[in-house]
């Protein structure tokens, strides 16, 4: 077991099992200062953790001293989160310009891209949710489309989810513009196809098709083009991600006071600190707290 190797080598000297709860801190204090990533000194935590409770012996992960340095192990030596930008509402205008604006310049890759983006944006939906969105699961009604969602990071008990998405009153319409997409794409409705797919080109015929084989598209290529979008807008690619056109749609909505009830169920959130997590207060939102004082 390699949490006993280690710990038998750092306490030779020591008593080894069961371990001393001061012995065992101070152990951790050394993985610490030694630079040593969080996931490991879990590893070794537990592993220990798992040791004394099966031979029957006093564990010492259950000390209040052991568990404070675990806990200050956690602040000090986890990986810090570089969150991603999220898209706002004018880089959207902007990539419609770029992608689909100008009809006879527009190609079925140019098309893929910028729905992937409107529908990402609009439903605030994860790129598994994205990808594995297949004709069957869309429904076109009078003025707006309903997704269905198979499979949902939120939904343990895989019933699935409805999420509804509104048609526009501008060029920038996100059903007019999967409509679109489409009938360029030659997809079935209705049918078991998978919406975003390969994409293979004909050089001498000048036309793209969608692959044959009906797998989505991958992760890899999905970011490829999402980071290409952006720099294309001026943006720079390394604070861009997939996951900012979920996180871009979420603010947006939320600047326009939409209720907290449809709010939460179109995101799909089961948790108000998750929700909350992907609004990012304005300025303005944020200077009105002292501008009430009146000062």
């Amino acid at each position: 077991m390699s949490a006993y190797s280690n710990w038998s080598t750092w306490a030779s000297r020591l008593q080894l099992l069961p371990a001393d709860s001061l012995s065992f801190a101070l152990y951790i204090l050394n993985k610490v200062q030694m630079g040593q990533n969080f996931a490991s000194i879990k590893n070794y935590f537990f592993g220990l953790k798992y040791l004394h409770k099966s031979s029957n012996l006093p564990d010492p992960t259950e000390n209040q001293i052991v568990i404070n340095m675990f806990e200050a192990a956690k602040r000090l030596c986890s990986k810090k989160i570089g969150k991603k930008e999220p898209l706002r509402i004018n880089h959207i205008q902007q990539l419609f310009e770029i992608f689909i604006g100008n009809k006879e310049k527009m190609t079925l890759t140019s098309s893929r891209t910028f729905t992937m983006i409107i529908l990402g944006f609009c439903g605030f939906l994860r790129f598994s949710e994205l990808s594995n969105l297949r004709t069957c699961d869309i429904v076109f009604c009078s003025s707006y489309i309903k997704l269905f969602l198979e499979k949902t990071k939120t939904d343990i008990y895989r019933r699935g989810n409805w999420t509804y998405i509104s048609a526009g009153e501008t060029k920038c319409c996100p059903v007019a513009t999967l409509k679109e997409y489409m009938k360029l794409a030659e997809l079935q409705p209705e049918s078991n196809e998978n919406t975003f797919r390969a994409i293979q080109v004909f050089s001498k015929e000048k036309r793209e098709k969608l692959r044959s084989k009906n797998i989505p598209i991958s992760y890899t290529r999905a970011r490829e083009l999402i980071i290409d979008a952006v720099k294309q807008i001026g943006l720079p690619p390394e604070a861009f991600s997939l996951h900012s056109l979920r996180s871009g749609g979420a603010p947006a909505a939320a600047s326009l006071k939409i209720e907290d009830r449809l709010f939460k169920q179109h995101g799909r959130w089961i948790s108000e600190s998750a929700k909350d997590d992907y609004v990012e207060a304005n300025l303005r939102e944020l200077l009105s707290f002292t501008k009430s004082f009146g000062f």
